[in-house]
């Protein structure tokens, strides 16, 4: 039988605006479905494999940051951004990732204890996004 877990029901359907330099960023949403309450309080973006028995130069995990969850006319929904590097002068120059297609997966870490969560430390399913 199959753990519980948060479900992705809504990306961004366009590239989302995340790399180039000294570019402002808006957080993006990500809509989910979960089946006793729980909030995410994780999400990650990973860049698809290559083909085996090469060096994976290209391999990449980046961690967003979580703004806030909330829930509207679509539903819930955790708002994220990426994290940024920053040059000499705290000037951001730009994201961890580079453009092109991405995994992203939503994780609950954190348990209540008034509110015990069966998806805890079970990631989502992949949804696929695009980075521009």
């Amino acid at each position: 039988m199959a753990q519980p877990r948060l479900t992705i029901t809504q990306v961004p359907t366009g590239p989302i605006a995340f790399s180039k330099t000294g570019q402002q960023f808006s957080p993006f949403r990500v809509y989910y479905t979960t089946p006793d309450g729980s909030l995410p309080d994780r999400v990650v973006l990973t860049a698809p494999g290559s083909v085996t028995h090469h060096f994976d130069t290209q391999q990449r995990y980046v961690e967003l940051v979580v703004q806030g969850t909330g829930q509207d006319a679509t539903g819930d929904y955790v708002e994220v951004y990426p994290p940024l590097r920053t040059g000499d002068n705290g000037t951001p120059i730009g994201s961890h990732a580079v453009p092109g297609y991405y995994m992203i997966f939503l994780l609950t870490n954190s348990q209540s204890t008034t509110t015990p969560s069966s998806c805890l430390g079970i990631p989502s399913e992949a949804a696929w996004i695009r980075l521009g």
